[in-house]
This record gives C-alpha cells, sequence and structure tokens, in this order.
C-alpha cells in the first residue's frame, strides 16, 4: 500500500513574509528522509505540484494532470499538505464537491493530530455540503476523491492571532503526527 504525499509548491500567499509555501515542502522532504533511513510498513511517494492555485474550474490543474495517467499498482491513499508556513492550526479538508472521505480517515488524522498536540479544525457542515454537492469552495482532494482515492486535505489556517512557538517544533510535531497516522 502507498500514501502519496501531494504538496502544492506554487503558494497563493507567495510574496507574503514567511508565506512562501515552503513548509509543506520542507516538510514532505524530511518525511521521505526518515523513510529512506528507516522503511515504513507502507510505501511514502512524494509529489510536488505545480499550478493548483487558481480560480478558473482548471484548477488544481497539475493533479488532475497526474490522475489522468496514474496508475498504481497497489492500493493509494492521498494526504495533500497545504502549508504556506508555521500555522496557527491545520483545517482538515475532507471533501468536495459531492464526494467525501471515508470515515476511517478522517478519524485517523483527527486521532493522529490531536496524539501530537496539533490544534485541528474541521467544518462538518462542509463535509455534509460536500457530501450534497452544495459545497461551494473547490478543495484540493476533489480531484483525488472523485478518481475513487481515499484523501486528506492538511491546510494551514493562519488566522490573524500570532502563532507562538518555532518553525521547527510545530514541525517536529508534525513529523509526531505523521508517525501516529503511520502507524
Amino acid at each position: 500500500d502507498t500514501v502519496l504525499i501531494c504538496v502544492p509548491i506554487d503558494s497563493p500567499a507567495a510574496g507574503l513574509p514567511g508565506r512562501d509555501g515552503s513548509l509543506g515542502a520542507a516538510v514532505a522532504l524530511e518525511i521521505a528522509r526518515r523513510a529512506a533511513a528507516s522503511p515504513p510498513p507502507l510505501t511514502i511517494e512524494i509529489l510536488l505540484l505545480g499550478a493548483e492555485q487558481g480560480t478558473s474550474e482548471a484548477y488544481p490543474m497539475s493533479s488532475r494532470l497526474f490522475l489522468r495517467e496514474y496508475y498504481p499498482e497497489h492500493p493509494v491513499l492521498a494526504v495533500y499538505l497545504s502549508l504556506e508556513a508555521h500555522p496557527e492550526r491545520i483545517v482538515l479538508r475532507a471533501g468536495s464537491e459531492g464526494v467525501v472521505a471515508p470515515l476511517w480517515l478522517v478519524e485517523r488524522t483527527m486521532e493522529s493530530l490531536e496524539g501530537a498536540g496539533i490544534e485541528t479544525r474541521i467544518d462538518g457542515n462542509e463535509i455534509q455540503l460536500a457530501r450534497a454537492g452544495l459545497a461551494r469552495v473547490r478543495t484540493p482532494v476533489g480531484p483525488f476523491l472523485r478518481e475513487g482515492y481515499p484523501a486528506i486535505g492538511l491546510e494551514g489556517d493562519y488566522g490573524a492571532a500570532a502563532v507562538s512557538g518555532s518553525e521547527s517544533a510545530w514541525a517536529g510535531a508534525f513529523l509526531d503526527f505523521w508517525q501516529r497516522f503511520l502507524e
């Protein structure tokens, strides 16, 4: 089985101080480094995506193009990391336009984030609206869910509050989440 870590590298907040999108890529590369040193029971694949951010129906462009030609030999789970910088909290994106992530994946993700001490938010109404096809916001997990892959999005919430703690401490907590998630 494979966990596909999807990371957009075209941040919509590029140009804002400290929000260049590099945290998601850095965390994904550290996960890959650790997996190479001590292989987990699952295969880890990293997918860096450009042309993901936009307002037209064509976006997320790279995800759609990738999925057109992706024919895995084993079951795949997608985790979409949208981390522009050290976030105030993580928002779970578990649905989009008529499709939703399986409940076991939402529960596993929530338990692992909470166990690692990472503040998390999930908007329950968003999942219900997505299931009914009434969601107004397309999420980056939509293309994966529509293709039949279990997928969850982890999006940084940057709010108005100043983020306390260091980015390296937060990244450490996120790597703890990852270990819990894979157990």
